[in-house]
């Protein structure tokens, strides 16, 4: 027999003091992890270089740059095979463990992973328009999948702590 669970009722099962004191723990790491999104992203001496150079880059072909730094991983390097690969993946953890537990209207899986990818779509065609980056249709697919982790990473938090309390 399904177990019909009662949002409004699980959150009234946590302590109102504690629920507070989480929130604006979240509210506090979401803000720090924006601003070192921002400069990892925009401000950094590299991006500063890449605009010097004033071209505009993008990639709209899915799995082109993937399957790049795949096949090319003996001239490119395993550490930066890696960074491109997962670091875009870890760069967007915290957006999908953060947004559900700040926002309760987003708190499903399909709404987060949607802001997810609106969100990392803005950073790519920021990033091309400013030339501080390039918009790469890959960096969405890496950015995404980094959204649904947290939000699954999340998900998996919220169950632990439930049953900890019954």
């Amino acid at each position: 027999m399904p177990i019909i669970r009662n949002t409004e009722y699980e959150n009234q099962m946590i302590n109102p003091k504690t629920n507070q004191r989480i929130r604006r723990i979240c509210k506090i790491l979401f803000v720090i992890y924006l601003f070192v999104l921002a400069y990892g992203l925009f401000f950094n001496e590299i991006r500063a270089s890449m605009a010097a150079a004033g071209e505009l880059h993008y990639n709209l072909v899915p799995f082109l740059e993937i399957r790049r730094y795949l096949t090319n991983t003996d001239i490119l390097g395993l550490r930066n095979v890696v960074m491109n690969v997962f670091g875009n993946m870890a760069m967007f953890l915290p957006f999908g463990f953060l947004l559900p537990t700040l926002f309760p209207r987003v708190r499903s899986m399909g709404k987060t992973i949607l802001a997810g990818l609106l969100f990392s779509l803005l950073i790519e065609v920021l990033q091309m328009t400013s030339r501080l980056g390039c918009f790469d249709v890959d960096d969405l697919i890496h950015n995404t999948l980094g959204v649904l982790i947290g939000y699954g990473i999340n998900r998996l938090a919220a169950w632990r702590i439930e049953k900890r309390r019954l």
